[in-house]
């Protein structure tokens, strides 16, 4: 039989996101779409992806309804609206344990919470409402999740028969408002590298990268396994000429944002990337934008500029986020203080 939960154990919440603070942002996460039966143990599945600090979540009907009796019962989008009755919400959120994660009974706007059934303020939804919000600040873990009609999730087959009078299917996007903090933004509102400095990060850092590799720029979110990576900025950089000089040779754009099966990259040499004028040429991806030049200077090389970088929703990793930077940037011993200032790569953030 189903354990009903209303409050969410300390199990369930996420480490908040690690990122040194002097502001706090908001963005709009969508988690897809979801169906759920009024009866039947049929919830409607969806996957969170990434730990996430949600400040409410937001259900917004597509197509169907569910009502609590065929015979007396409206149609609804979220719950049983029949006349002559009380205005009754029905649907929750839980884990893939069943236990609820929404609403529970500090939700703004909840006057009072019923088994199987819950009444909100006008303002938070009614059950024929196209949309449905949650006010409630929480810390959700990345894993699967459900929908469920109350009815059907407190009733197992051959356990109760309150859900057998019930109907419908109905569908909704879900969507979460996140909230995050963001490092101090550098000096201006677009930071970029064409010397030295060459490399600025989000914590404001300024440093040079003296050793030849690939090397991660931006990944969002940061740790993210490659199948759950938003968006990936890779450089490769190689020696060209002597141990001092570094140059970024092929850049490469992988991720869920960037709607490509293949990462996008880009190349410096004589037929490579063509040289662009620097204030055009932006790519959305995300919340992020990104631009890539191919530069010469004796040789050709790539520089590579992102805004923006901060505003994603996700801790950020990579060189131009949060990670450390120490082994790319260790000197070799070879190079003396006339060939450091040769060094010519560059990255650009904007918060």
């Amino acid at each position: 039989m189903f354990l009903l939960a209303f409050v969410i154990g300390s199990a369930k919440i996420a480490q908040s996101l690690r990122v040194e603070t002097n502001a706090t942002y908001g963005a709009e996460v969508n988690w897809g779409q979801a169906c759920f039966g009024a009866k039947g143990s049929n919830p409607g599945e969806f996957t969170i992806p990434f730990d996430t600090n949600v400040t409410s979540i937001v259900l917004e009907h597509v197509n169907g309804s569910v009502a609590c009796s065929g015979d007396s019962a409206a149609p609804s989008a979220w719950g049983c609206s029949c006349l002559g009755c009380a205005q009754r919400l029905g649907t929750f959120m839980t884990d893939a344990s069943n236990t609820i994660m929404f609403p529970t009974s500090d939700a703004a706007g909840m006057v009072t919470y019923g088994t199987p059934w819950y009444y909100m303020d006008g303002s938070a939804g009614l059950p024929q409402d196209p949309t449905l919000t949650w006010a409630q600040p929480a810390s959700i873990p990345a894993g699967q999740y459900r929908l469920w009609y109350g009815e059907d999730l407190i009733n197992e087959p051959g356990v109760g028969s309150s859900e057998a009078d019930n109907v419908g299917t109905t569908c909704a996007t879900i969507k979460a408002y996140v909230t995050y903090v963001a490092t101090p933004s550098p000096t201006s509102d677009e930071v970029s590298g064409t010397g030295d400095p060459h490399l600025s990060n989000l914590r404001g850092e300024h440093f040079d990268v003296y050793q030849a590799g690939s090397m991660a720029l931006i990944h969002v979110p940061r740790r993210a396994e490659p199948a759950r990576t938003l968006l990936l900025v890779e450089a490769e950089a190689r020696h060209m000429g002597d141990a001092c000089s570094v140059y970024f040779q092929v850049v490469s754009i992988s991720g869920k944002w960037t709607n490509q099966s293949t990462p996008i990259q880009f190349f410096a040499g004589p037929h490579g990337t063509p040289e662009e004028d620097e204030r055009k040429n932006w790519m959305r991806f995300g919340t992020m934008d990104l631009k890539v030049v191919r530069r010469k200077k004796g040789v050709y090389y790539l520089n590579v500029y992102a805004r923006k970088v901060s505003h994603s929703g996700y801790e950020v990793g990579g060189l131009l986020g949060l990670d450390d930077h120490k082994d790319v940037a260790q000197r070799p011993r070879q190079c003396t203080r006339r060939h450091a200032a040769v060094l010519v790569s560059s990255v650009a953030q904007v918060d």
